[in-house]
């Protein structure tokens, strides 16, 4: 879960946001956000999925360490994003 937990919160600085905007933008309070990154806790997948969407980067990225080429959604182009 570690690795999880390590490449969201470095998405999430590199979109610029702090953990509470985060948690917002989920729709979860900042003490759940706080908890899924600092607790032996699960993150819901649904909330996964959505983190991979907003990011731009795939679920196996968030969900386990893979190699940075596909680090990247197909779908999505993070520079068109707005987060």
């Amino acid at each position: 879960m570690r690795e999880i937990k390590g490449n969201i919160e470095a998405e999430r600085k590199k979109a610029g946001l702090t953990k509470k905007a985060l948690a917002e933008k989920l729709g979860v309070s900042y003490r759940t956000y706080y908890y899924w990154i600092s607790e032996d806790v699960d993150i819901p997948g649904k909330k996964l999925l959505e983190m991979a969407n907003m990011f731009g980067v795939t679920m196996e990225y968030l969900m386990e360490s893979i190699p940075d080429k596909k680090r990247h959604s197909k779908s999505r182009d993070v520079k068109s994003q707005h987060i």
